[in-house]
Parts: structure tokens; C-alpha cells; sequence
């Protein structure tokens, strides 16, 4: 998916997966892990850099043979009101 940024800066990501996972943000490598089951919601917190603009999430889920079901997953950008 794509996800728009006002401004450079900091965000968290957070997942939950029930099967091995790997998640790239803009092309590069931010996580991968075995998973548990079943998926919880938001039992991982990532702090990946956002770029101003598009960025791209990409999540590939192993089924794990049948076992993985699915992926929850969300983003909070960095507030830069502020600044």
C-alpha cells in the first residue's frame, strides 16, 4: 500500500501475523520474524523513517502451510505540526 507523508520523519508500525513475515518500506528491509498464532493486534511496534510524500509498505506473509491466516497491521506518522 501507499501511505502519504506531509514531511520527512519518523513513524510506527504496527503489526500483528500469525505466520513468517517480511516487510519492506520504500525498498528497503524493516522487519522479518516467524510469527505466532493466532495474529494479536499491534504486538509489534516498528519506529521506521518515513520519507515527504508516497511511501511504499509492502507485506509478504507466509501461509506456513496452511497454518497463517492473515496480517493486521496500521501506521502513525510522526506529527510535524509542531515543528
Amino acid at each position: 500500500t501507499d501511505i502519504p507523508n506531509p514531511a520527512a520523519g519518523r513513524g510506527v508500525l504496527k503489526l500483528g501475523y500469525d505466520g513468517p513475515i517480511r516487510v519492506w518500506v520504500n525498498g528497503l528491509e524493516v522487519f522479518h520474524g516467524p510469527g505466532t498464532n493466532p495474529a494479536i493486534v499491534d504486538q509489534l511496534k516498528l519506529y521506521v523513517p518515513f520519507q515527504q510524500g508516497t511511501n511504499r509498505l509492502v507485506i509478504a506473509l507466509d501461509s506456513n502451510q496452511g497454518k497463517a491466516w492473515g496480517i493486521f497491521g496500521r501506521v502513525e506518522l510522526e506529527d510535524t505540526s509542531a515543528r
